[in-house]
């Protein structure tokens, strides 16, 4: 409701909310957490081994590269596109960037060390109930302040989505369908959208037990069929629709196959399916460049069919005249 009745406006209120618990009350939080754990040795001493050392084994080592090829994806999110379309100019984008860069070091070491020094004050507490069970021993106070703060961070990630998934379905699908539709019924689409994709996430959302579970199972799907042609698309990189739906396809089967290997839909999913995304989208349109379905400008396309052998070879030259020139 609070989606559907507020728009745009409402969404900018509660990030502005969940920015100020994120940097003002965690932090308080984190400070609180580590003075209670004993401090840094305390901290280190109390934590398992297991939890200290990434390698263990082959299983373990798979599964960090897999997390740490997830994390360095470029989010592909509409509520984070439709972020990034807003700058006004190319300035402002990376102004914000910069500043969006220390922040989320800032966090992410507010929440290594929280986690830890939570770990450390109740050592046998169960991980999806770390946090909760870590605010429900703080003064009245600052639980008020916490429980409200959680509240705004999932409204605030629920309606951005909402949000931009209203404007997808109702300018971008709808309008494109029924051109002569106007802002009246193109706002009543928009709502009609939200109500409807919000009840269908909570049915998603409660065949999950586990949050972390059902953003990797959303993620392997969003990023298998979204992240190879929406980046390449802002890298200008011309193709067409063919490239783009044997992206999709190639994109859903290696997900899936990957599922029947490992057994859910995970980390190792969203790497194959990325993977396989990449190869069908790649494999489509250099097939058609060959046979003559696509047309690039000839000087790119020799370009392209320069071998690696070739890259070497010209490099070499180049240093050798470079060094004969120089007297050596």
């Amino acid at each position: 409701m609070y989606s559907l009745l507020g728009g745009v406006r409402a969404v900018a209120l509660t990030d502005v909310f969940q920015f100020l618990i994120f940097f003002i009350a965690l932090p308080i939080a984190c400070g609180i957490a580590y003075s209670k754990a004993g401090g840094y040795n305390n901290i280190i001493n109390s934590i398992p081994k297991s939890h200290l050392t990434i390698f263990n084994n082959a299983n373990s080592t798979i599964l960090f590269l897999s997390y740490a090829f997830w994390i360095i994806l470029p989010a592909v999110s509409a509520p984070y596109t439709q972020r990034l379309l807003m700058a006004k100019d190319t300035k402002q984008l990376m102004n914000s960037y910069n500043v969006l860069m220390v922040l989320s070091f800032f966090f992410a070491v507010i929440i290594f060390v929280l986690g830890f020094s939570i770990k450390t004050i109740f050592p046998n507490i169960e991980g999806k109930m770390a946090l909760y069970t870590f605010i429900g021993s703080l003064s009245p106070v600052f639980v008020g302040i916490m429980v409200a703060g959680m509240l705004a961070v999932m409204m605030s990630t629920a309606d951005s989505w909402l949000n931009a998934l209203s404007v997808v379905a109702s300018h971008d699908v709808i309008k494109k369908i029924f051109p002569k539709i106007n802002e009246k019924q193109e706002l009543l689409i928009a709502r009609i959208a939200t109500c409807v994709c919000a009840g269908v996430a909570v049915l998603i959302a409660l065949k999950f037990r586990e949050i972390f579970k059902l953003i990797i199972f959303v993620d392997a799907f969003t990023y298998t069929t979204i992240f190879v042609p929406y980046t390449l698309g802002f890298l200008k990189f011309k193709t067409n629709s063919i490239s783009f739906l044997i992206s999709v396809i190639s994109g859903i089967i290696g997900t899936i196959l990957a599922k029947f290997y490992v057994g859910e839909f995970g980390i190792i999913s969203l790497v194959v399916g990325v993977l396989g995304s990449a190869l069908g989208f790649f494999g489509a349109h250099y097939l058609q460049v060959n046979l003559g379905i696509i047309k690039i400008e000839k000087s790119i396309y020799q370009e392209y069919k320069l071998t690696l052998h070739q890259k070497i070879k010209r490099s070499v030259a180049n240093f050798i005249d470079i060094k004969r020139k120089s007297g050596n």
